[in-house]
This record gives structure tokens, C-alpha cells and sequence, in this order.
């Protein structure tokens, strides 16, 4: 999802580059940024909770972490609405870079 969304980001970053608008160039290339940053925070997380459960047979057992849970959604659906619950309100991505 991550990746489709960076092309589609990349193809308008050309586009703008190929009209001569530097401006919305710029715009396409930090959102994709921002979106790559999210999406390398979001997988160190998840691979260091997937790595608290050694020894488990994914295949057989089922897991329920209410951690990952909020991070899927956090980073999934998140939302920059003033009346959205928690859950919903996305990391600032200077966050999760610093």
C-alpha cells in the first residue's frame, strides 16, 4: 500500500517537474518522503513485536497484541480531524524521525 502510494506520488512529482512547477514538485516529494518515513517506523515496530514471540507456529496459532493493533490503525487510518479519537491521530513525522 506504502509503495503504491509513493509511485503515484513520484509519477505527479514528475508531472509537476515536467510542467514546470516546482512548487507542487516539491510538495509531491516531502509527502512521499513523509510516507517512507512512516512506513520504515511502522516495520522496525512491527519486527520488534513480532520478535517478542519466539517459537510460535504462525501458521497454527493465532496472536492478539492490542499494541500492534493500535499501530496498524495509528498508521493505517489515521486521520487529522480535531474530534478523532486517540487511536486515530496520526505521529508527527518530525516524531518519528527525531
Amino acid at each position: 500500500m506504502t509503495t503504491w502510494r509513493v509511485v503515484e506520488l513520484a509519477c505527479s512529482c514528475v508531472w509537476a517537474l515536467a510542467r514546470r512547477d516546482p512548487l507542487c514538485a516539491a510538495l509531491m516529494a516531502r509527502s512521499a518522503l513523509e510516507g517512507t518515513a512512516r512506513y520504515a517506523d511502522f516495520a522496525r515496530q512491527m519486527n520488534g513485536t513480532l520478535e517478542g514471540v519466539p517459537g510460535v507456529d504462525l501458521w497454527k496459532d493465532h496472536l492478539v497484541s492490542t499494541d500492534f493493533e493500535k499501530l496498524l490503525v495509528k498508521t493505517i487510518f489515521s486521520l487529522k480531524m480535531s474530534d478523532a479519537e486517540e487511536i486515530y491521530k496520526p505521529t508527527n513525522v518530525l516524531t518519528i524521525l527525531e
